[in-house]
């Protein structure tokens, strides 16, 4: 697989997402407020061949820690193009289901 690893049924970030997601906070103005869930739907329709990761990831039950490690690697721009806020948004997720999503603001 090209874009991630699944190592014991955990899917680690490779390097080539950070960037991705890096690239899709840079288009954000400044000052916008986000969340990952826009990160992660806007990831998916600029690189569909990642879809099929994201099926598998659902058909076999870790859907919740991918989408907290694909959180993590939009935290990991804290401080330098994003700043965390408490509050959580309220959105739809790739799935379509609503649900608390971490939110940063665009620095």
């Amino acid at each position: 697989m090209d874009r991630m690893t699944i190592t014991h049924g955990v899917y680690v970030m490779d390097e080539r997402i950070t960037k991705e997601f890096k690239k899709i906070i840079e288009r954000i103005p400044k000052g916008t407020i986000f969340d990952a869930h826009y990160i992660i739907e806007k990831f998916f329709k600029e690189n569909m061949k990642n879809a099929n990761l994201y099926l598998e990831c659902h058909t076999s039950n870790n859907i919740n820690v991918w989408n907290a490690q694909l959180s993590a690697a939009i935290s990991s721009f804290n401080g330098e193009l994003i700043e965390p806020l408490r509050e959580k948004s309220y959105s739809l997720d790739i799935l379509r289901r609503a649900c608390k999503c971490n939110a940063w603001r665009r620095k």
